[in-house]
């Protein structure tokens, strides 16, 4: 491997609608662009990230149109800036990567492009930083290579790839013997137990290299992509909207548009801590939590409860009484309340609404009264009854009568205006 001399272009993928984390995440405003950790987005914490990595040049960020918004309100905040190409539609990473490797060869053709997608977590910025280094000097040798994870369980979430002989002097980087975009999860286990590593989504390649496997692959996705960064237009301070002959690219992974298939894949291994946020529950285990291991914010009420993630971004009080593995999650007028071991079916309650189907009602509430929302255990070994002090602001009455089928099993769900305003 040679010395390091190339230029690397950090390219971020800022698509998807974030719908498993429903409601806060939604197709308007997706996960990438919300502070769900310490207190910035992961497409901030991304853009930090990457901007460790040695021989950085301005970032490329990809995103839909209807996003534009928030990616600038995003760099703003950060003092940074970047090259945005807006899609005049969603076409799948395949046709945005194209896009950017073409954006990038205008300026570079042997620069090294470092695709990363915006909504991963990863706290350990050095090692990550040192890890793209790496891979960064096999990418200027000719290597696609991707972050391959240690798997913690036969996940069918993520791509596999089986680690081959080491590349010539690649410093832990590895031939990919083989590289399977998302089994079913009997095969998941399998791969597992034969040492494949999980994709972690990221992937570092020369912009010529990547962009002549397109070419060899999938010629129409990258004409496509071609085409529409020459007819790009300008879009405000940064930002440019791709032709609309972007939309004529099928729709279709950039792992199973080139990466399944090419013989320059390769993977490097790495340790450090990861998550893809694609769940409340994963949201919940890299959060700081009290002894109890509940989380939410300082106006919440946690008594003899347990592991329970809170969330509200409306005014709205909230009680978690005798109760564990408990997600609340409040946004405009929608409201979630699920167990965090089935946190990932949200995707499938999100799409029951349409958006905004009730954005009124919360509003309508607080406007009047702060509205409150209680969860408390209906099995009698863990009901007790709170002294009247601690009661979290409920106003007085008789409990009406329970409903079959009303609440989910084991829960109870008041909502109500408090008393006070």
């Amino acid at each position: 491997m040679g010395a390091f001399q190339v230029q690397v272009f950090p390219v971020i993928m800022c698509g998807g609608s974030g719908t498993r984390l429903w409601p806060l995440s939604r197709a308007s405003r997706p996960k990438q662009f919300i502070p769900l950790i310490e207190g910035r987005s992961t497409f901030q914490q991304a853009l930090l990230r990457l901007s460790r990595v040695k021989a950085t040049q301005r970032p490329v960020v990809v995103t839909g149109a209807r996003h534009a918004r928030w990616v600038e309100a995003d760099l703003r905040a950060l003092g940074l800036e970047a090259d945005v190409l807006l899609e005049p539609s969603g076409r799948d990473s395949g046709p945005a990567v194209a896009a950017a490797l073409a954006w990038i060869a205008q300026k570079d053709p042997a620069g090294v492009a470092v695709i990363a997608a915006a909504d991963q977590y990863i706290p350990d910025e050095e090692d990550f930083a040192a890890a793209i280094d790496l891979a960064a000097q096999a990418a200027g040798d000719g290597w696609i290579v991707t972050l391959g994870l240690q798997p913690t369980e036969p996940s069918p979430a993520f791509g596999y790839i089986q680690p081959g002989a080491p590349i010539a002097a690649g410093g832990g980087v590895k031939q990919a013997a083989a590289f399977v975009e998302k089994p079913d999860a009997t095969v998941a286990a399998r791969y597992c137990e034969a040492g494949y590593l999980w994709n972690s989504g990221n992937f570092i390649a020369s912009a010529g290299r990547l962009l002549a496997e397109f070419r060899h692959y999938s010629t129409d996705i990258v004409e496509a992509a071609e085409a529409a960064v020459a007819a790009a237009e300008p879009a405000g301070v940064g930002a440019w909207r791709l032709g609309s002959v972007f939309e004529a690219a099928p729709k279709i992974s950039v792992d199973y548009a080139v990466m399944e298939k090419t013989r320059h894949a390769a993977v490097l291994p790495v340790a450090f801590d990861f998550s893809d946020l694609g769940t409340w529950e994963a949201v919940w285990r890299v959060s700081p939590r009290d002894a109890q291991g509940n989380l939410g914010p300082p106006d919440s009420y946690f008594a003899d409860a347990r592991d329970c993630l809170v969330r509200t971004e409306t005014p709205l009080d909230v009680a978690c009484i005798g109760v564990s593995n408990v997600a609340v999650i409040a946004d405009g007028g929608s409201l979630l309340i699920c167990d965090l071991g089935h946190s990932q079916a949200v995707k499938a309650a999100a799409g029951r609404f349409p958006p905004g189907s009730l954005r009124r009602t919360l509003p309508a509430l607080a406007g009047h009264r702060r509205p409150s929302v209680m969860v408390e255990s209906r099995l009698g070994s863990r009901r007790r009854r709170l002294p009247r002090q601690d009661r979290p602001g409920w106003a007085g009455g008789p409990r009406p009568p329970a409903r079959a089928g009303a609440d989910p099993p084991g829960l109870r769900l008041r909502q109500r205006p408090s008393a006070r305003p």
